[in-house]
This record gives C-alpha cells, structure tokens and sequence, in this order.
C-alpha cells in the first residue's frame, strides 16, 4: 500500500525532477501578424516596418522637410461613461507617428501597416470624423499608401 502521509501533513511531494520552487513561465506571446518587435535609438517599435518609417521621418526632420515628429500620438474617440457602479473607459486610437508637413502645410498623422484590420478600419473612420484638422495617412515603411 502506498505511503500517502506526505500529502496530509503539507509535506511537498519530492518527485525526480520535480523542483517546488521552479514556477513555468508562460510562453512568450507571439504577434498576431508575426510582426518582430525592434529597439532603434532607444526606442522600441511594434514592427520592423514601423522602425524603418520612423528612420526615414527622422532623416526628413533633419532635412526640414517634416518637424515636431511625435511617436504614438493618442486621439481620444469616446470620453470614459460612467453607468450606475460600472466605469466604461474611454475609447482611444493610437497613431504611430504626428509631425508637421512642410510640403502640405498641416499636421499629419500616420499609422504603418501591412495589414489593416477590420478593429483598425473601424477606429481609423472614426478618428477621421472627429479630427478633421488633420491630415490622416495609412502608409507602408517606405510611405507608400496603404
């Protein structure tokens, strides 16, 4: 008959191979587009692509080209909704870049995307209608319309 006493008293199981302070950590979470996370000039971007379009906003800033280049601009969509005990946070879009264009004289805000998704299209429609001062872009790393 097996000796089961060890689990009563609160007594850890010693298992070959079984280390009780050793805690499995999770995998690490994959981009849903396989997409590689890059640290450039300190900072990190979601994609390679989006690395690339911020070197080349950088070197049109330097030209003069572009100026006030701002990373991950946010646009309030909807305010935060409070009903009864329950709090609805805000709805909030998330550009990649925001800077001046000298050549189309106006703030422009740009996201880089391979692939638009349906989420993104349907925030993209409503940043635009409530921000109509700006000049929205879908652009690929090289700047090209999406």
């Amino acid at each position: 008959m097996a000796d089961w006493s060890h689990l009563i008293t609160g007594q850890t199981a010693k298992l070959p191979g079984c280390d009780p302070g050793f805690q499995k950590q999770p995998p690490a979470r994959k981009h849903k587009f396989n997409a590689k996370r890059v640290e450039l000039d300190g900072r990190k971007f979601d994609s390679k692509s989006e690395a690339i379009r911020y070197q080349c906003l950088r070197f049109l800033e330097q030209s003069g080209e572009v100026r006030d280049l701002v990373l991950q601009p946010e646009f309030l969509l909807q305010e935060a909704v409070q009903n009864g005990f329950t709090v609805i946070r805000p709805i909030i879009y998330r550009a990649d870049f925001a800077y001046w264009d000298k050549l189309r004289d106006g703030i422009v805000v740009e996201d880089v995307k391979g692939f638009p998704t349906p989420e993104f299209r349907t925030k993209w429609k409503l940043v635009r209608a409530r921000y109509p001062q700006y000049q929205f872009r879908v652009v690929d790393k090289d700047g090209e319309p999406v």
